[in-house]
């Protein structure tokens, strides 16, 4: 069975890389929710996601529904031609 650690200090951050176009942003939504929920107390997360063409208003949509003070959201914009 899972266990939970221990509370302790929590110094570093949980980093979280996903990639996802506007298709797949209600899964990435879902996802990136699950790993906030699952934070230990105090503990912070940095989301990075590699936007394969999320639209602006699905962007609006996810941040509110990742919107948390210990929660860090970056879009990134990688060559979508050489990937």
């Amino acid at each position: 069975m899972w266990k939970r650690k221990p509370a302790g200090p929590l110094e570093e951050p949980v980093v979280v890389v996903a990639a996802a176009d506007d298709n797949y942003a209600l899964p990435l939504a879902v996802t990136i929710r699950s790993a906030i929920d699952s934070l230990r107390a105090g503990q912070r997360l940095i989301v990075n996601i590699l936007d394969g063409g999320i639209l602006p208003a699905t962007k609006e949509r996810l941040a509110r529904s990742w919107d948390a003070p210990h929660v860090q959201v970056q879009w990134l914009s990688p060559p979508i031609d050489r990937i």
